[in-house]
């Protein structure tokens, strides 16, 4: 079994649990922090977190951050429910509008300055394209540590990298900045 199964039915096995959420978001809070730097997120920005899951932290420290509107979305129906239990009791449902949706096939179309793409979302070449189609936001993207190259997906060669940074944790050393051209 691989980490992303091992993470997957962990975070699964703890849907809805705000203290777990608390605890588990925690070392994702420098992150996102390190995240909304690079991409310059503000609170004038309408931003996309796709591939939110069950414990939408990107989505909460986004907005907890910058005060940003947030689109997250998600084609995990019962993770969408776990995460709108989550927004309800940090009372962020006015500034979190959560979306259930494959973004390979299709992403809300509300003209978003910013999106981020988590680390477990594929395929990030179709999801990236779709993101950009109808308007061209900075997009971060998380990049997997190279030992698990062969669980996650890539970004795609044919995205310029604007910018990166760099975290510490076990699946993930970086995020970058892309734009289509």
């Amino acid at each position: 079994m691989s980490i992303k199964n091992i993470v997957e039915k962990f975070e699964k096995k703890l849907y809805g649990s705000l203290s777990f959420f608390k605890l588990y978001a925690y070392p994702y809070k420098g992150v996102v922090r390190r995240e909304v730097n690079l991409a310059k997120v503000c609170e004038d920005d309408t931003v996309l977190n796709i591939g939110c899951g069950a414990l939408p932290f990107t989505a909460v420290y986004i907005t907890k951050i910058t005060g940003a509107r947030v689109t997250a979305i998600d084609k995990d129906k019962k993770a969408l429910g776990a995460a709108q239990k989550i927004t309800k009791s940090l009372n962020l449902e006015d500034k979190i509008t959560l979306w259930y949706g494959n973004a390979a096939d299709q992403v809300p179309d509300n003209g978003y300055s910013k999106a981020f793409v988590a680390l477990q979302v594929e395929p990030k070449k179709e999801v990236l394209n779709n993101v950009l189609k109808n308007s061209n936001p900075d997009v971060v993207v998380r990049e997997p540590r190279e030992r698990f190259k062969e669980i996650y997906d890539c970004l795609p060669q044919n995205f310029n990298v604007k910018g990166f940074t760099r975290h510490n944790l076990p699946t993930f050393d970086r995020s970058m900045l892309i734009s289509k051209d």
